[in-house]
This record gives structure tokens, sequence and C-alpha cells, in this order.
């Protein structure tokens, strides 16, 4: 994801599975404060603080009960 990208967007989505929040990476795209509504599977345990803190609400999407 470009930067400029984001900059152009009207809503910064961010949908990642709960084991991505403690890896590391070489690259920063943006600041939590830029995010407008992660969507993840599981609460992130340590980075949750950070994005409260920021004030980015995190959204966990459920599976659906099975039929």
């Amino acid at each position: 994801m470009s930067q400029s990208r984001l900059k152009r967007s009207e809503r910064r989505l961010l949908i990642v599975d709960h084991t991505k929040f403690e890896a590391r990476s070489l690259e920063v795209v943006c600041p939590l404060d830029h995010l407008d509504d992660p969507v993840t599977d599981a609460p992130p345990p340590a980075l949750g603080d950070a994005l409260s803190a920021a004030g980015v609400a995190v959204h966990v999407a459920r599976a659906p009960a099975p039929r």
C-alpha cells in the first residue's frame, strides 16, 4: 500500500488476522491514528492499548455459528 493512496482515501481499513500484530516489519505504512477501522479475528493483545490511546476502535470479526 502506498502512502499516496492512503492520503487520497476517505477511509483507511486494515484487515489482518491476529498473528500479524506481533510481527516486526521494516516498513511503516502509516501511524496508528491514521487508521479508521482495523478489523481482525481476535483482539490484539499488546497493541490494543496503543490503538485505544490513538482513538482507533478495533473491530473483531466473529465467524457465524454453525447451523
